[in-house]
């Protein structure tokens, strides 16, 4: 696509919108994506190195993302099959 981008942005994620939804929730379909060879680590993107924030529309603050917390699809297993 074809979207104007900050130049000094690790990444870039352009979307378009599908559909809104009673609740208010945005959905969206992830068109194209830039990614800078800076963030980069074995072919995948290490969140380390560039530090993502998010907006929290509820509290109306930013937040830093990066710390892993768990592995989805695999740390819930072992309540499932109990």
């Amino acid at each position: 696509m074809n979207a104007p981008i900050i130049d000094e942005f690790p990444l870039v994620i352009e979307c378009t919108l599908s559909r809104v939804t009673e609740e208010g929730l945005v959905i969206g379909d992830i068109v194209d994506t830039k990614v800078d060879d800076s963030i980069i680590k074995d072919g995948k993107i290490d969140l380390s190195k560039f530090h993502p924030i998010t907006y929290d529309t509820t509290n109306h603050t930013y937040v830093s993302l990066g710390e892993v917390v768990g592995k989805a699809f695999h740390d819930g297993l072992s309540i499932k099959n109990k």
